[in-house]
């Protein structure tokens, strides 16, 4: 079950149920500064993490269900 969203997060207003300009499904929208609320938006992070100039590369890979973490070492390019 959504929850149900009563007021914008943004500024405060009331908001409305319906399909925004190139959508195909209805969304929460805000009547005043037309902000958008997705129910369960996708995040996507991206780190570069560098231990004693050295870059650390971690691939994450699914096996039998469960998650392995495969790392390893690659020297910065140029050093």
């Amino acid at each position: 079950m959504d929850p149900v969203i009563n007021y914008c997060s943004h500024c405060g207003a009331g908001v409305s149920l319906q399909v925004p300009p190139g959508d195909s499904l209805a969304r929460h929208v805000c009547a005043r500064c037309g902000t958008i609320h997705y129910q369960n938006p996708k995040l996507v992070v991206g780190s570069l993490p560098v231990w004693q100039d050295k870059i650390l590369h971690c691939r994450r890979a699914i096996f039998w269900g469960a998650i392995m973490s495969v790392i390893s070492v690659l020297p910065i390019i140029g050093s």
